[in-house]
């Protein structure tokens, strides 16, 4: 069977933690530099990716993959201090 559509490889997938690092409408600016959690993916539109802010009332705001930048989670290190006595 022949393939009629090239599949689409996108950038993140449900569960990923983004940060807002570009904003391309005006009323998106509120959002820069806040970081959530992809919620949901779209195929239609510009917009593909919901993220839910759960800090935030408004929740889940749609955006597009320029302006998401994936956040590394990292655990707590093990590393203890250790001052001198005296």
């Amino acid at each position: 069977m022949k393939k009629e559509y090239e599949e689409y490889s996108r950038k993140f997938k449900v569960g990923d933690v983004v940060r807002v690092a570009y904003t391309t409408m005006g009323d998106e600016e509120e959002w820069l530099n806040n970081v959530g959690m992809i919620e949901r993916t779209d195929d239609f539109g510009s917009f593909n990716y919901c993220v839910d802010f759960e800090e935030f009332e408004e929740g889940e705001v749609w955006f597009n993959e320029a302006s998401l930048e994936k956040v590394k989670i990292t655990k707590p290190s093990d590393y203890e201090e250790k001052y001198e006595v005296g």
